[in-house]
Formats: C-alpha cells, sequence, structure tokens
C-alpha cells in the first residue's frame, strides 16, 4: 500500500507512517529519556543548532556499502522504477539542493522507497547538469544491467529540468501541479 501524505499549513509535508520511523522514534525516545531524566528543559539546551548539524553530522551519515548492496540486490526483481528528483533553494543562506527518491515494487509485491541522495547543488542548474547529476547517482544505486527504458523520473514542470530528462520517460509531479494550482487560486 502506498504512502499517505499529511499537509500542513507551513506547506511542508510527511507521510502519516513516519510515526513509525526508526530516527523519529529514536529521536522521540532520546528526548523523553532526557525529560523523565532532568525535567524540564529548554529546547535550545537539547537541540543542536543548524550550523552544528550541517558542517558536523551530516557530513558524516551516508548510504552505506552495505546498504547500497542491499538495495540493488532488492532491485534486481523489479520490473519499473521511479526517480522523484525535486530542487528546492534553503530561504536562509539561499544554497540550492537536489534530492532523489528511488521508488519500486519488490518480489513481495511491496512498495519501497528510498532517499538515495539530497545534494547542495552548486553548478548552474542547467539541464546538462542536472541529467549529470542524476547519471552520478544512480550510477552508485542502480544495478549494472537495469535498463534505462524501466525508469521513470516524476519532476517538477521547470524547463530545465525538463529538459535534463527530455530523452527518458518524464512525468509531472501531481502533488507539484496541484500545489501551484491552489497557489494561483488563492491568489
Amino acid at each position: 500500500m502506498g504512502e499517505w501524505w499529511c499537509w500542513s499549513l507551513s506547506t511542508r509535508r510527511l507521510p502519516f507512517s513516519v510515526v513509525k520511523d526508526e530516527g523519529l522514534q529514536h529521536f522521540a525516545q532520546t528526548m523523553l529519556n532526557i525529560g523523565s531524566k532532568h525535567g524540564s528543559l529548554p529546547v535550545q539546551e537539547i537541540l543542536y543548532d543548524r550550523t552544528t548539524l550541517s558542517k558536523t553530522f551530516l557530513p558524516n551519515l551516508y548510504i552505506s556499502a552495505e546498504h547500497i548492496d542491499k538495495l540493488r540486490n532488492s532491485l534486481i526483481g523489479a520490473a519499473d522504477v521511479a526517480i522523484t528528483t525535486h530542487h528546492w533553494t534553503d530561504d536562509m543562506i539561499k544554497n540550492s539542493y537536489q534530492a532523489f527518491t528511488l521508488h519500486y515494487v519488490n518480489n513481495q509485491f511491496e512498495l519501497v522507497s528510498a532517499c538515495i541522495a539530497v545534494y547542495e547543488f552548486t553548478d548552474a542548474k542547467t539541464g546538462i547538469a542536472i541529467k549529470a547529476k542524476t547519471s552520478q547517482v544512480l550510477s552508485g544505486i542502480l544495478p549494472a544491467n537495469s535498463p534505462d527504458s524501466s525508469i521513470v523520473f516524476v519532476t517538477d514542470n521547470a524547463s530545465n529540468v525538463k529538459a535534463a530528462y527530455r530523452n527518458d520517460v518524464r512525468l509531472s509531479c501531481a502533488g507539484h501541479n496541484l500545489n501551484l494550482a491552489v497557489e494561483k487560486a488563492l491568489k
């Protein structure tokens, strides 16, 4: 069964299944343990600053070779693969990023979604640069025998993104289109 998404007023979206995420559960349990041990604390004393997170912790997070091998092995039986990719710019420091999420149905007929990469996009956001980054990311994840024809890219409708995937199967993201329609209607 696919994910159900919860839209909030802040326009950030999270699946309802986020409550089952091991990372969130670990975080929540850690916060509860701190609270039970030390009592009420200001959240600023518990949570790291964004600079500490981005410069210290995030560079140490990566997909391990073991995880990549496991992902590749589960992809062998997948008939088709969808890759959603999205570009965004941080509102505070204006850095651009690109994320890639892999979606497929495994041998047990379960939908599998895995975020395979998030990169700071330092190049000009041209179709050529976007396609080059996509090829780099996918070459490290997809099995060597994966035909390009079995990959469907789901993207926004920006002209540079359309240019990047003009020789591939590309679908326009329904969620993105709906968001644009609602924004336009509200104006």
